[in-house]
Order: structure tokens, then C-alpha cells, then sequence
């Protein structure tokens, strides 16, 4: 027993990747024609980290073990590994561990991969890591980052791809004109089952942008938590818990958070080449990146949008965000990585172990933490339009 086949999505980050992923982990698809395998964790940012961090490189037998092994375990048509780390990897150090921990599987292996236009990418960045409190910076600035780390260069990272596994590999443009039923949890499974018959069970959209004034409120509690020395990777779970309950609970309120002209025009002198050359590697010459730079133009302000959050918070709202934010400080700095594992599992990244369920002090712990950064969801999505005093 043991898989036929094994599909490696690597995102690209910003390509609905979270919504992929929810829907396989859950099953909210359906067929009648074929089968589909996918492991118990959310995604398989653990294979993905062995080969591109040195200090998870001790990891790399154990985990690509534990890979084969899951393969082997199922009898599935399809088995499908999901991981948009996997951006972060040098493509040929990956097909040299597959060959020796998975070799059977090298020789049918499809690699799929999405790639969001450049100023879209821009943007979606930038609300993400304000969000996940990674950066307080202004849109200007933190396109000068974009260009240090070469996050808009997709061209040259693809094509090295393209290099090491050859028609294996496809790029699909996340262009929603160009998606099967213009969505990309549809377009990955119909590449994933070979065209074979399928149906959504529902309709899913894991990590949603979020308006401007939402941004603003969630790097104010980002601030007080990054002040008190609250770790990346606990600050990264909070963004993600009240950018998911102000989703969930007030959708869509307030303004879209947009680049001013300036910076625009600064992003496409840059991206220009990189779109081109993505248009005629990947796309058959097609303008598809071109043309979704250059209509960008068209959705931009004169000036800079304010992120202080006296801009948006009346004066009593900035209080009490503030104070429910010091609350979670004191949470977290008496049992600084409860509410994150019990977060982690509840979403899936995490696997949890039978019989490993917390006391009840750590269970009201969590219990308190959720209530409050509910609290503080309630703050941003319904004081943020308040007029300032």
C-alpha cells in the first residue's frame, strides 16, 4: 500500500496558500473518481525549514523519514505535500533529498506553484507582516526592504525551478481571470487530480485582506507587545487570531489600504523586467504580470496613507486597545507559549498527542487569552472609524 503519485505545492507566500491547505485538511472537496492524501498538520513547514534553516538541519533525516512513511501508509491516487516556506529552499538541494529518501516517487513528482502580480505582492506583504508585528515601518520604506531582499524578483527564483525539475514543475498565475472558476483552491485541485471531476463542499477564504484602519489597530497591539519583549513567533499567532475573528466577525469594513502614485511608479521601473520576463518563460508570452503591473496604476492615492493611530481610533478607543493589550503581555509573560501551541493545534499546524490535554489552570489560561484578544478584535473593528477627538 502506498501512494501513487506525490504533488509538492510551494505557495508562492500570498497565493491563497491558507485556503489550499484548509480545504485539504479538512476535506471540503469531493470526488467520486479519485482519492486524495494529505497529512494531519496544516501544512509542512517542518520539511521545508530542515533544508533552508541551519539550525533545522538535524532534522532532515528524521523528518523526510517520517515523509516516506506516510506515503507508504496511504493508498491513495493523489498524496499532496503543502508548504509555501518551500519559496525559501534551493530547488536542487530538494530533489537531491527526494531522490534519497522518496526516490520512487522523483520521476512523477509535480511541483505546482502560484505567483501573485508584483504590486498586489507588494501590498499583501506589507499588511501581513504588520499584522504578524514584524514591521511598523510606512509603505515607502518597506519597499526598499522588498528590493534588499529581492521579494519581487520571482522571475530568476521560478526559473531555477524550471531548471531542476523540468515540465514537473508548473507556475499558474494568480490572476483571478486566469484561475479555474476563478479561485485558486479550484484551479490546485483540478491541476492536483489531472482533471478529474470535482466539487467544492464550501467555499473558503482562510486569511482575507484586511482594511487599512484594521492594519492600524493590529500594529498598535503589536507595538505593546513587541515593547515588552513577546516572541516573533507568539506575536505572529495573535496576528493571525484577531486578523481571523475581525474576518470572520465584521468582514470587509473600512478603507482599502492602497500605494500612493509616487510609489507606484517606483514599484513598476523596478518590476517592469521581472514581469516580462515571467510573461514570456511561464505564460507563453502571454502579457498576464505585465498587464497586471500597469492596470496597478490605476489603483493608487495622491498621498500616503496615515498609519498613526490617532488617525483612525478616537482617543478612549486607544486607551482601552492599549490596556487589553498590556493584559495579554501579563498573560503571556506568565505562560508565554500555552495559548500559542493550543492556537497552533486548534487551526492544525500543530499535531496534538492523545491524552496530552492541559490542566485546567492552563486551560483557563487559554480560555482568558482568546477572550481577550476577541476583546481587542471587538476594539478594532467596531471604535476604528470613530472620529478622533
Amino acid at each position: 500500500m502506498a501512494a501513487k503519485s506525490l504533488v509538492l505545492h510551494i505557495g508562492d507566500p500570498k497565493t491563497g496558500t491558507s485556503s489550499i491547505q484548509h480545504v485539504l485538511r479538512n476535506n471540503l472537496w469531493e470526488s467520486s473518481t479519485i482519492s486524495l492524501a494529505y497529512p494531519g498538520q496544516l501544512n509542512s513547514f517542518p520539511l521545508a525549514n530542515a533544508l533552508s534553516d541551519p539550525k533545522q538541519a538535524a532534522q532532515r533525516e528524521a523528518r523526510y523519514t517520517k515523509l516516506a512513511a506516510w506515503l507508504a501508509s496511504t493508498d491513495a491516487d493523489v498524496a499532496v505535500v503543502s508548504a509555501e516556506q518551500f519559496f525559501r529552499v534551493d530547488p536542487q538541494k530538494l530533489l537531491d533529498t527526494l531522490n534519497e529518501f522518496v526516490p520512487d516517487y522523483v520521476p512523477t513528482l509535480r511541483v505546482v506553484a502560484y505567483v501573485r502580480p508584483h504590486a498586489s505582492r507588494f501590498l499583501s506583504a506589507f499588511m501581513q507582516r504588520g499584522k504578524a508585528g514584524l514591521y511598523f515601518g510606512d509603505a515607502d520604506t518597506f519597499f526598499m526592504k522588498t528590493k534588499a531582499e529581492k521579494l519581487l524578483r520571482f522571475a530568476p527564483r521560478f526559473q531555477r525551478w524550471r531548471d531542476t525539475f523540468g515540465d514537473r514543475f508548473t507556475l499558474r498565475p494568480m490572476i483571478r481571470s486566469h484561475l479555474r472558476d476563478g479561485d485558486v483552491v479550484s484551479d490546485f485541485l483540478n491541476i492536483t487530480l489531472g482533471g478529474a471531476p470535482f466539487k467544492l463542499v464550501e467555499a473558503v477564504d482562510a486569511n482575507p485582506s484586511l482594511p487599512l484602519e484594521y492594519l492600524v489597530g493590529l500594529r498598535e497591539l503589536q507595538a505593546v507587545l513587541k515593547r515588552n519583549q513577546i516572541a516573533n513567533g507568539v506575536r505572529h499567532a495573535v496576528g493571525d487570531y484577531v486578523g481571523m475573528t475581525l474576518a470572520r466577525t465584521h468582514p470587509h469594513q473600512g478603507t482599502k489600504l492602497q500605494i500612493t502614485e509616487e510609489l507606484y511608479k517606483k514599484v513598476k521601473l523596478f518590476c517592469q523586467s521581472d514581469a516580462e520576463a515571467l510573461d514570456a518563460v511561464f505564460f507563453d508570452g502571454q502579457p498576464l504580470m505585465a498587464q497586471a503591473l500597469k492596470q496597478a496604476g490605476a489603483d493608487v492615492v495622491a498621498e500616503q496613507q496615515p498609519m498613526a493611530i490617532r488617525s483612525h481610533y478616537s482617543e478612549d478607543s486607544i486607551v482601552e486597545l492599549r490596556e487589553k493589550s498590556r493584559n495579554v503581555v501579563s498573560m503571556f509573560k506568565k505562560r508565554p507559549m500555552a495559548w500559542t501551541v493550543a492556537f497552533e493545534q486548534k487551526i492544525g499546524q500543530r499535531i496534538s498527542k492523545p491524552g496530552t490535554e492541559p490542566p485546567k489552570q492552563v486551560l483557563a489560561h487559554i480560555e482568558k487569552v482568546n477572550d481577550t484578544l476577541t476583546k481587542i478584535a471587538r476594539i478594532i473593528a467596531e471604535e476604528s472609524l470613530a472620529k478622533p477627538e
